[in-house]
């Protein structure tokens, strides 16, 4: 081949500190996963658990698995709220297969990873995967803010004063996060990068009623996770109250979401044993933990697949990812966007 007098350049593969940074970022949930294990098995009877899981009682079970299954549909509502919220109109019924498809990889990826992938699923047009990712952040942050709320409120009705301070300092994160979000696109040298990202804290900001609806569901959806706990911890027997649980569920499930183990698994239960050492012993909290992770994990993640195989079948079908350009109106086969859809990413962000 000519390449006009110049050496050809080597064709080179990823760089050697590359490889070691991903090899290291696939290890560490898994050495996570082993550490915590460990140190749970030296403080609590694993026995002991798993005589409490397996004599629980099938009725509270069922409840929690009934209403780990209702989640699943006010998940998918959820985030067509805000969607609509950050001027993204996407229909319910896509909206609840990309959440049954993250639901699937939620439980192998650390830091619930699959909720970031609903928004690869639901994009069909060019730059719409960026806002709605943008879209899964601001979701998750005000997951945080709720999920922070609704700690300190059970710490305090129960007197947990070191989980009412921890709920508290929590719930300030979220809150720099949304502004982080709606002004990412100031920013100097990155903020062009950055604007479509923020598309959904700018639009939910103008649009308060759609906003506060989502953050009422969400409010809902993690009393409902509550319940869930509560419901797990009478099944096993152990007789803590729902304050208490209010108290220590949101701050345990913040913990599992740090990718520090496959699912949560360890780190979740964990702190739900050491937020509840007074009301019950160890072992049974550490059995209700595991309960809820093999129902909100696992049972979810076996109902979900099919939908995962449906939606990466359609993705590959279509031959395109979340950069597709849609055909302008009234130019069939066009891949520019409309002068409205211009409006909205470009000039409405560049003021």
């Amino acid at each position: 081949m000519d390449t006009g007098g110049r050496a050809p350049t080597p064709e080179t593969g990823p760089a050697p500190g590359a490889k070691r940074g991903r090899t290291l970022k696939l290890a560490i949930p898994f050495v996570g996963l082993v550490i915590v294990l460990a140190v749970l098995v030296s403080v609590i009877d694993v026995r002991e658990a798993l005589r409490a899981i397996a004599g629980a009682d099938p009725a509270w079970v069922a409840l929690a698995m009934a209403l780990a299954v209702v989640l699943t549909f006010m998940s998918a509502f959820r985030l067509r709220l805000f969607c609509l919220a950050a001027g993204e109109p996407v229909g319910y019924r896509r909206c609840w297969s990309a959440v049954m498809a993250s639901l699937t990889l939620n439980a192998v990826l650390p830091g619930r990873g699959g909720d970031f992938i609903k928004a690869y699923f639901l994009a069909d047009r060019k730059g719409q995967g960026a806002v709605l990712l943008g879209v899964t952040l601001l979701e998750r942050v005000v997951d945080v803010l709720v999920l922070a709320v609704l700690a300190l409120i059970g710490a305090l009705l129960a007197e947990m004063h070191g989980a009412a301070a921890a709920a508290a300092l929590v719930a300030c994160l979220p809150i720099g996060a949304f502004l982080a979000l709606g002004f990412a696109h100031r920013v100097p040298v990155v903020g062009a990068k950055l604007q479509r990202l923020g598309v959904a804290a700018r639009g939910a900001a103008k649009r308060p009623g759609l906003l506060a609806g989502a953050t009422l569901l969400a409010t809902v959806f993690w009393g409902i996770v509550v319940l869930i706990v509560w419901s797990l911890l009478r099944a096993v027997g152990a007789g803590v109250p729902i304050d208490a649980t209010a108290g220590a569920t949101p701050l345990a499930v913040l913990v599992g979401v740090l990718p520090l183990t496959i699912s949560g698994i360890g780190t979740r239960d964990g702190m739900l044993v050491l937020l509840l050492r007074d009301y019950a012993p160890g072992e049974l909290v550490f059995a209700a933990g595991l309960l809820y992770t093999a129902i909100a994990y696992w049972m979810l993640a076996a109902l979900g697949l099919a939908l995962l195989g449906r939606e990466t079948l359609r993705k590959a079908r279509a031959g395109e990812g979340p950069t597709a350009s849609p055909p302008a109106p009234g130019r069939p086969g066009s891949g520019t966007l409309s002068d409205g859809q211009n409006r909205m990413y470009g000039d409405r962000d560049a003021h």
